[in-house]
């Protein structure tokens, strides 16, 4: 299958720009100031995410909004650029999908993006440079027509910001974006918030057919989408509204969305709906190229359960049925000791301690991803990743556990115990990252999973658990650690997208 082609694409939600927390001017990121590590763990999770996903043999296609806009992407994509040039291989791990009249490459995305931000009926609200919408007419046009009045505006919002868009702009700037074939299932926001909200709808009657605590999770969302006002969808497209402190465009009385709906928790539930359909929108205006949605993380379970409920009810039908009560194998997991449970500052550390380790990983990685072809036949890894995709053709389970597992250990030794990639009792495929900290037993450990090849059934993944499973890899003697922070998700195969 040929690089860059959709059937080696994946999407990621995660990479979402209103999703990522902008960095502060001072260039701290506010979970820095304010103690709070959850920022610093989204991040985590997206950094191994990619790692995953790239160590699957997969490339990632991002959206024009999310390569200029996500803190995420561009803070994560130049760690992984950084590792390939080390490398120094000619591997192409992210592709672009643009958008938009007279947009046909990247440089055209960015010169329209800028032109957007104070358009008065679709305007482009920056997430990563909010500033942006504060400059002068005359200079929002000069840095369309010329980037490199962007880069020292953004040098001056976060050190180094201007460094980092600019490399993603350059990766992006003479390579053609990904042929698109456009889906017509891949929904609309405004009939998804007319569908929630109308008790009668098809898909409140799905609602109706799950677990109670799932259903009260739907009548919560239901209403306060209804108190938002689902016939005014303009305000949901910007995201953006619904989350900042200023008042939601649709409401008389100039309240903030939250308390429109009632408390954030509750805002929550409506922020996680409208950004999976958002995404799945974006999914499918791309083609069949399978996708990751995954929640924002957080640290209560109970929450978390309900965010799930939430994304599932925007997700197409015959994704996982969720539990409004669950406590599935998360998509994404920090797990410490009981010390540092409510020691912030030193989880703050330590999360980032543990990114920059597993980046010599990525370095070991992107080596391996870059190895060339010897007398016309693939690399060890590319012939891997060639035979597994033969096997998913063939619906062969029993082929595909040996090949998976080859796979994997090959993986596994690269990685040399930097990360660790292996496979859950329930069949999802788990990059891991940890480390005991100093003398004393305090833990940090985190990991994402990746439900690959669900095509071909979970069944034949489960089979091979038992030889391929390890208890935790960075567990304390007696497993004394407690879950910091989670992310749920599910995986969606579009029609025709291979596995």
């Amino acid at each position: 299958m040929q690089r860059g082609s959709l059937g080696r694409l994946q999407y990621l939600e995660s990479l979402d720009s209103v999703r990522s927390t902008p960095p502060s001017p001072s260039g701290t990121p506010p979970t820095g100031e304010s103690g709070d590590a959850t920022a610093d763990l989204a991040e985590l999770q997206v950094f191994l995410e990619v790692l995953l996903v790239l160590a699957l043999g997969r490339d990632i296609v991002v959206p024009q909004s999310y390569a200029f806009d996500s803190w995420a992407f561009v803070s994560v994509a130049n760690r992984v650029l950084k590792a390939r040039d080390r490398a120094d291989t000619n591997d192409r791990p992210f592709h672009i999908h643009v958008f938009g009249e007279g947009v046909t490459s990247y440089p055209d995305a960015v010169r329209s993006m800028l032109g957007r931000v104070q358009d008065a009926d679709a305007p482009f609200v920056s997430s990563l440079l909010p500033s942006l919408g504060d400059l002068e007419p005359g200079e929002l046009r000069a840095m369309a027509q010329n980037p490199k009045r962007l880069w020292p505006h953004a040098d001056a919002a976060h050190r180094d910001l201007g460094r980092m868009m600019r490399r993603v702009y350059k990766e992006f700037r003479d390579v053609a974006p990904v042929t698109a074939h456009r889906r017509s299932d891949g929904g609309q926001l405004s009939a998804a918030l007319a569908a929630i909200a109308d008790p009668g709808s098809e898909l409140s009657h799905y609602a109706d057919t799950l677990d109670a605590a799932a259903q009260d999770v739907h009548r919560t969302l239901a209403t306060a989408v209804q108190r938002l006002d689902p016939t005014r969808p303009e305000a949901f497209a910007r995201r953006s509204s619904l989350r900042q402190e200023a008042p939601w465009p649709n409401d008389s009385r100039g309240r903030t969305a939250a308390e429109v709906v009632g408390g954030q928790k509750t805002l929550d539930l409506v922020v996680e709906f409208v950004d999976t359909m958002y995404n799945r929108v974006i999914v499918g205006s791309i083609g069949a190229v399978p996708a990751s949605f995954v929640t924002a993380v957080g640290r209560s379970e109970g929450h978390q359960a309900a965010r799930a409920v939430a994304q599932h009810l925007a997700l197409p039908a015959g994704t996982d049925v969720p539990d409004g009560k669950r406590r599935a194998e998360p998509a994404f997991e920090v797990r410490v000791s009981p010390d540092l449970l409510r020691h912030d500052p030193k989880v703050l550390k330590q999360s980032r301690r543990v990114m920059d380790d597993a980046s010599i990983a990525l370095h070991r990685l992107m080596a391996l991803r870059g190895e060339p072809a010897l007398q016309g036949k693939p690399s060890p890894f590319w012939a891997s990743v060639g035979k597994l995709e033969a096997a998913a053709r063939r619906q062969e389970p029993g082929e595909m556990e040996g090949l998976l597992e080859k796979h994997l250990r090959l993986v596994a030794r690269t990685l040399d115990g930097k990360a660790r990639v292996e496979i859950s009792r329930r069949g999802v495929i788990r990059m891991s990252v940890g480390a005991v900290l100093g003398a004393a037993p305090d833990l940090f450990a985190a990991s994402v999973g990746l439900p690959m090849m669900r095509d071909a059934g979970l069944t034949m993944l489960a089979a091979v658990a038992g030889d391929l499973w390890n208890a935790n890899a960075f567990s304390l003697p007696g497993d004394k650690t407690h879950r910091l922070a989670s992310a749920l998700g599910e995986f969606v195969h579009a029609p025709g997208s291979s596995a």
